[in-house]
């Protein structure tokens, strides 16, 4: 659907296979991401300050 898509738009598009975890969780590793995204907001905090 994604990549339908973007072809109709006349975009070029790479495929990794891992749609069907990505989208049915089953995956371990996935289940990880919202924890990883929480425990990285200080660190993105950080780097904006240091850029200003």
């Amino acid at each position: 659907m994604v990549s339908k898509s973007a072809a109709g738009r006349g975009l070029k598009v790479a495929n990794s296979g891992r749609a069907g975890e990505e989208i049915f969780e089953s995956d371990p590793s996935f289940r990880h991401v919202p924890r990883i995204v929480q425990v990285a907001k200080p660190f993105t905090a950080i780097e904006s300050l240091a850029r200003a």
